[in-house]
């Protein structure tokens, strides 16, 4: 046995067999499916290339042929025994510059278009010798390039679907040898937790890690159909019995301690999740209360004061006399600064409402938090005696029950060291992480 072998190496070293057997069969898989892909592309193609031979047209392909280019050196010869174009015409005068026997090269230097050249051979009025581009008839041109294209489109297909072959018995190889890795790594992690189980001394300890085996093992449905040989059926069967022989074998006092690690785990774990909510909503609203204290320290010397102008400008009314447009102006003052005096106090009305719904859900948070508390204490006074109610550190209700235990788990730990077994060295020295 070495430092590792504990549960939770020997499932994450079954995680990472698996995952690895799964990683090769999808990878597998993945070079199928692209060879398909590429067989499937090059059918398309030989079928659009078809259906082109079917429904091209002759002045397609004519055009198809006219737009190939001749060698300089070819050599001209005229046919035909007269000028076949109108008098006047250009091609009328690209005739007559093209004498028998001159190249391609003179007869562009005599400035015959290059064009008229192509148009001429294709009608027969001239032909060209040594020429690159054909100048065959309509349906020869028709065959032979659908044919070349044909050709080279069927050895492309040939070879992807050799790949294709290949890639497909890769995956038969590769597929048989994942399930028969797949199967060994089941074995291995049964013959390892059985191993475990038998090096443990504390029967508490044993019965916990053959159940959490068992559960294991039912989660990830391993069992005796799982195999194929009957040797293998055999084996398998004997760990599980062995496994729940260990598990059930525990005496009530034994059992009565798993139940109480069990229980006390999932009540810190409670505890643990009320107390990081309970301290979360409490710093979002005294984040509030700060803003809102603020604004009403604000608001309330602007309001003082307008208050104040308000009592000295009805002071003046009363003790002064003065003209028409001077009470008319006070008047309209006296109405912006009251327009002004109400918005600031109905603002800081508000201000003292939000504040006061703060300490409200807060009182209502502290209640609710009290009755989940009963609930927590309820339970631990279930499973391990010597908590006294009541008690709350600093505002917070969870704090006292939380820190009791996660001190009776830590002091649990202690006296069953070969707790570690089931939950690995780093993790029973830290009691606020541990795994059930």
């Amino acid at each position: 046995m070495t430092t590792e072998d504990n549960f939770p190496a020997i499932l994450s070293r079954l995680d990472a067999k698996q995952s690895t057997a799964t990683n090769k069969i999808e990878w597998a898989h993945t070079e199928v499916m692209y060879a398909e892909t590429a067989v499937d592309d090059l059918e398309r193609q030989l079928t659009q290339i078809h259906d082109e031979i079917q429904t091209e047209t002759a002045p397609d392909l004519l055009a198809r042929a006219r737009r190939g280019s001749y060698d300089r050196l070819a050599t001209i010869q005229v046919i035909s025994e007269s000028n076949p174009h109108r008098a006047g015409s250009r091609n009328h005068a690209n005739f007559e510059k093209i004498k028998p026997g001159m190249t391609v090269e003179e007869a562009v230097e005599a400035e015959v278009d290059r064009g008229y050249l192509r148009y001429a051979a294709a009608r027969r009025y001239i032909t060209i010798e040594g020429a690159e581009s054909s100048t065959e008839s309509v349906p020869a041109l028709k065959e032979e390039n659908c044919l070349q294209s044909s050709a080279s489109l069927r050895a492309q297909r040939d070879q992807k679907v050799k790949i294709l072959k290949k890639a497909r018995s890769t995956l038969a190889t590769t597929e048989k040898a994942a399930t028969r890795d797949l199967k060994q790594a089941l074995k291995d992690f049964l013959v390892e937790v059985r191993v475990l189980v038998n090096s443990v001394n504390d029967r508490t300890v044993r019965h916990l890690i053959a159940d959490r085996a068992l559960e294991e093992c039912r989660a990830r449905q391993i069992g005796v159909e799982a195999f194929e040989s009957w040797t293998d059926k055999e084996k398998v069967a004997q760990i599980l019995r062995d496994l729940d022989e260990a598990a059930s074998s525990a005496d009530d006092e034994d059992r009565q301690e798993a139940i109480r690690y069990r229980g006390l785990g999932r009540l810190g774990e409670e505890l643990t999740l009320a107390d990081r909510q309970f301290l979360k909503e409490t710093r979002e609203d005294n984040k509030k209360k700060i803003y809102l204290y603020k604004l009403r320290n604000k608001r309330q010397p602007e309001i003082t004061k307008l208050q104040r102008d308000k009592e000295d400008d009805e002071t003046e009314q009363q003790s002064r006399r003065r003209g028409l447009f001077v009470r008319f102006a006070r008047r309209a003052r006296a109405k912006f600064s009251d327009y002004r005096l109400r918005s600031k106090t109905r603002k800081l009305e508000s201000i003292k409402i939000q504040i006061q719904d703060i300490k409200i859900a807060g009182q209502q948070r502290m209640q609710n938090s009290l009755e989940n508390l009963k609930q927590f204490e309820e339970k631990a006074s279930k499973l391990a005696p010597g908590y006294l109610r009541g008690q709350i550190s600093s505002g917070n209700p969870f704090a006292a029950l939380e820190e009791w235990v996660y001190g009776y788990l830590g002091r649990w730990l202690e006296a069953h060291p070969e707790i570690a077994k089931l939950l690995g060295d780093e993790m029973a020295t830290r009691p606020d992480r541990f795994q059930i």
